[in-house]
């Protein structure tokens, strides 16, 4: 059975008539797909555990989601499934799986229990609204997480006009010369594994390369986290 690592009802937030724009990394080429056929791999996990993260963390986690996108207030509870929902897209993604150490299906309630613990250190939660001419992707790896100073943010990209993101300290960080919404992107384009989407054809791959050299961004997959060189908080 093929199995989404990346949930389709997430995709389609970023899809027109349910099809995304697909870029590839290697070749930058981009292609429109149905979001029922992109991140899926055949078999991956157990039953038990394709029904289980269904029922329990993406159906919740998606309405939760969902109430952030159309502005509506969001209880503690929807606050609590958000970060298991993006703790679980923190470890199924392909790259943390094929880790030599990692044995996601026997391994999987540790996992969960390890990205869970954590989420009691963001303690502030702020959305961004893009302006008209802003606009967000998302990737094979959904969520990003970054250092700032000594502080870990942790950003989903909700649709091509939201953002949530996650941090320890009550401020966002911004720049005088880059937007908050290209330095995510740049972010996604430099940690994502094979593609990146959007609802858009065309992307500003050269804007994202350009940031991820000028700010040093370096994927660290091995702990799921970004290393941003230089300071980026005003």
């Amino acid at each position: 059975m093929n199995q989404h690592q990346v949930q389709k009802a997430y995709l389609n937030n970023f899809s027109v008539n349910n099809k995304v724009w697909i870029h590839s990394k290697t070749n930058e080429n981009a292609c429109l797909r149905r979001t029922d056929k992109i991140t899926t791999l055949k078999d991956f996990q157990s039953e038990d555990l394709e029904t289980y993260q269904a029922n329990h963390i993406e159906s919740p986690g998606i309405n939760a989601l969902r109430k952030l996108i159309n502005n509506n207030e969001l209880s503690e509870a929807d606050i609590n499934i958000i970060m298991t929902w993006s703790a679980l897209h923190c470890i199924r993604i392909e790259k943390f799986r094929q880790q030599p150490e990692i044995k996601y299906n026997t391994q999987f309630k540790e996992l969960m229990g390890i990205e869970e613990a954590f989420a009691d250190y963001y303690r502030y939660c702020f959305v961004y609204t893009c302006n008209l001419d802003e606009f967000l992707i998302t990737s094979d790896k959904p969520i990003i997480e970054f250092t700032v100073e000594e502080n870990i943010l942790r950003v989903i990209t909700l649709s091509p006009k939201k953002m949530v993101l996650f941090s320890p300290i009550d401020d966002l960080p911004v720049h005088e010369k880059i937007k908050f919404p290209d330095m995510i992107n740049a972010m996604h384009w430099a940690s994502a594994l094979n593609y990146v989407f959007s609802n858009q054809k065309a992307l500003p791959i050269p804007l994202f390369k350009s940031i991820i050299e000028s700010w040093n961004l370096v994927p660290q997959f091995e702990k799921n986290t970004f290393a941003v060189r230089e300071q980026i908080v005003s």
